[in-house]
């Protein structure tokens, strides 16, 4: 097993990233090996240059996870990922990768989208176009502790799934929410990134 974990070096909310992208090394160093690539990129850097890299990091080595620490949107996220080519270099890499397991977006919004479900928003797009497993927050908050989260993991399906449905949606179990918050402040929120989907529903069960 190997990660690669993309955060960045600086700027607004880059010290959070980079102490939660520690604690996620630290973790997995303690679970698996040989363990983790840490790759910060250059905030403020050029957008075309930066993605370039780390679509050629995603592409130079066989993972078994990337996960992203960083400033996220519905639509994109910050190394500049988005819509067009630099989109499709992000999902060429990734569907390249044999061994993938699962990409993480440890960012906001990304699991948001304008359709039902988080259809047509950044995670659900990257899962259709990589064909790999994408878990995502909605909405703005913590990068790693948010429990506004989905997960996208069949790209026969439109749109993702709550990991426990928010309050005021229909279907939400108030003990089940209750329980997510309270495994987001423990190791839980980095085995989002490596866990089968059953076992970590199974957490959640009282």
């Amino acid at each position: 097993m190997s990660a690669l974990v993309i955060y960045p070096d600086g700027g607004k909310g880059g010290p959070e990233f980079a102490r939660e992208a520690t604690k996620y090394m630290d973790w997995y160093h303690k679970h698996a090996t040989p363990g983790v690539v840490m790759y910060p990129f250059r905030y403020n850097g050029p957008v075309v240059a930066r993605c370039r890299a780390i679509s050629d990091l995603i592409g130079s080595h066989l993972w078994t996870e990337v996960v992203f620490f960083c400033h996220g949107l519905e639509q994109s996220i910050q190394p500049g990922f988005s819509k067009g080519g630099q989109f499709r270099r992000l999902a060429t890499a990734l569907q390249g990768q044999m061994t993938l397991q699962r990409v993480t977006l440890y960012c906001c919004s990304t699991a948001g989208g304008p359709g039902p479900n988080g259809n047509w928003g950044f995670a659900d797009r990257l899962r259709d176009a990589a064909r790999v497993e994408v878990v995502g927050h909605v909405g703005a908050g913590h990068t790693s502790r948010r429990p506004y989260i989905r997960y996208f993991d069949s790209w026969y399906e439109d749109g993702g799934q709550w990991l426990a449905i928010p309050p005021g949606q229909p279907g939400h179990d108030a003990a089940r929410w209750a329980r997510l918050r309270a495994l987001l402040r423990t190791d839980f929120r980095f085995e989002l990134s490596t866990l089968p989907w059953d076992q970590v529903r199974a957490k959640l069960e009282p």
